[in-house]
């Protein structure tokens, strides 16, 4: 029925559109994405996909592809792009199309989105005054957003996030994409504003803890404020009345659980897919230190070896002044791409090193016959007291939940006379870079690492940590960087944009503009700035 008509999906490449692709194409139809020509993420798409190059904010760039087409799946990056086209836009596909569905929200079945918001309810208004047959996907949560907890899972094993005992319906996007696709390829679903959700109520918390059931891992969860992750969520680019919104909602889902319903079953004939389904698909996600190649490993690989050719040098000459004898026992905590661990085995050449790191995948400890990798989390690891004559770690400690704690620690690993060495960050307010690019984009890369657990300003505390461990001999060395300070520098946050950019204004939390505007000024001198200032402090620990 469908091997003669053909479908056009916008935002193509994001958590629905690869699975609705894959399965318009599996009716026999031709389908269609809409990209922009930029897009990092054209591989998620399955062979067989047409892709137009196109972009909804230039109403008349959809013209090809919406050649012929008999129905539309609708959704509409609202993070990164206004709605003042969507009327211009609707117009071109009415004049083309017979059929549309619209991902929209539960907010809308719900009540709680107004069209002054210029969100779903707004699109909904729209589409329902044209003569198209539609269906409106109401639905709840997408089960990716557990993507969002994946760095400090990874990271330490709590996540910090407010009101972990909201109750939630979250739906799989297969199953979502299923409903839609349902509605484009046959009749009866025209008029309907299906509610799509899936099978059970779990709250977030719940939501994590069956990660770690999957994953073999027990996870917790702490609950942060609300109003500072507002703050957070704003100053890293969300709109003001979207970040009230989404918390006022989850404030309300601890008292109220979120609706549900059996649609998908109803629509598909299969019953919805579980939390628990999803995470097994995507346990790898979780898992801290797969020594599996994740996707983008070449583009990771790089940015490792760009960040040790930055950080590398004076790292090298604080270690070089200190009198690392030749049998010494080394530590290396969080090796990374494992340059430090190589030099010191070359230093400590009858003595030994152990590099230590959740991912060990690209640490070879065929490099030198002194040279153990141990694959574990500093959080977790125990070595014998007194059994370490030196030990470093690089832009670790920022990122643990019990820093000063596990520091105590660690100090214990080091014998009497032993040296330590920590190097982390103290993060500059964002609202004081430069210019109005810089100000979005390291807003938003800072409150992702806020985000995720890392403490913005731990490497500030360093001198102190060290005096009430009751280290002697406490040095310091601070140097600034950012957008314009070392051309080495300025290479490493042009990669990080290119690799992370695209994710950024995918979640919405930046726009293309103020990303492009950012790289851009990385090459002016009116733009340089300094962003944050880097530690290293290094003591000893007294003989006895």
């Amino acid at each position: 029925m469908t091997a003669e008509r053909t479908f056009l999906i916008t935002a193509a490449t994001g958590n629905v559109g690869p699975h609705a692709a894959a399965q318009l194409l599996a009716t026999g139809a031709t389908v269609r994405a809409l990209v922009l020509k930029d897009d990092p993420n054209i591989a998620k798409l399955p062979e067989g996909v047409e892709l137009h190059y196109g972009d909804l904010a230039d109403p008349d760039s959809l013209d090809p592809a919406l050649d012929g087409v008999h129905g539309v799946f609708w959704m509409w990056p609202f993070f990164t792009l206004s709605v003042e086209t969507a009327p211009a836009v609707l117009a071109k596909i009415e004049r083309e199309a017979e059929r549309i569905v619209l991902v929209s929200s539960v907010g809308v079945h719900i009540g709680l989105e107004r069209r002054d918001n210029n969100c779903h309810a707004y699109l909904e208004e729209l589409i329902e005054q044209t003569s198209l047959d539609w269906t409106f996907l109401r639905t709840t949560g997408f089960m990716a957003n557990a993507f969002g907890f994946a760095g400090q899972i990874k990271g330490g094993g709590t996540v910090h996030f407010p009101h972990g005992a909201a109750a939630r319906t979250s739906v799989h996007e297969r199953d979502l994409a299923a409903v839609g696709v349902h509605a484009l390829t046959e009749d009866g679903h025209a008029g309907k504003k299906y509610l799509v959700t899936g099978p059970e109520v779990l709250t977030q918390e719940e939501q994590v803890h069956i990660i770690g059931e999957v994953i073999g891992r027990q996870l917790g969860w702490q609950d942060v404020q609300a109003q500072a992750a507002r703050e957070e969520m704003v100053k890293s680019g969300w709109p003001p009345a979207y970040a009230d919104g989404a918390l006022d909602y989850f404030a309300m889902l601890t008292t109220q659980p979120e609706v549900g319903s059996t649609v998908v079953a109803d629509v598909t004939g299969r019953p919805a897919r579980t939390f628990r389904e999803w995470v097994e698909e995507h346990a790898d996600s979780f898992r801290a230190g797969d020594t599996k190649a994740p996707a983008g490993a070449e583009g990771d690989d790089a940015l490792a070896l760009l960040w040790e050719r930055v950080y590398d040098p004076l790292t090298t000459e604080i270690l070089a002044s200190l009198p690392i004898g030749r049998g010494w026992r080394c530590l290396e905590v969080g090796a990374g791409a494992g340059s430090m661990s190589y030099w010191l085995a070359a230093q400590a050449d009858q003595g030994s090193v152990v590099a230590l790191d959740t991912d060990i995948r690209r640490l070879d400890e065929r490099r030198a016959p002194n040279l153990a990798v141990v694959q574990q989390d500093v959080a977790e690891a125990e070595f014998e007291p007194d059994s370490t004559d030196l030990i470093l770690a690089r832009a670790v400690f920022e990122h643990l939940p019990k820093a000063e704690e596990t520091f105590e620690r660690v100090v214990r690993w080091l014998a009497p006379g032993g040296w330590i060495l920590l190097e982390d960050f103290y993060f500059l307010p964002s609202e004081h870079a430069v210019s109005p690019a810089a100000r979005a984009l390291i807003g938003a890369y800072f409150a992702g690492w806020k985000a995720v657990g890392a403490d913005m300003h731990w490497g500030r505390r360093l001198p102190s940590t060290f005096a009430r461990a009751g280290l002697t001999s406490v040095s310091m060395r601070v140097a600034p960087l950012g957008p314009g300070q070392d051309e080495l520098d300025s290479e490493l946050i042009r990669l990080r944009m290119k690799l992370q950019g695209p994710a950024m204004i995918e979640q919405g939390v930046v726009s293309a503009e103020n990303l492009e505007a950012f790289v851009a000024g990385l090459d002016d001198p009116r733009d340089r700035d300094v962003t944050m200032l880097r530690f290293c402090v290094w003591g000893q620990k007294p003989e006895r």
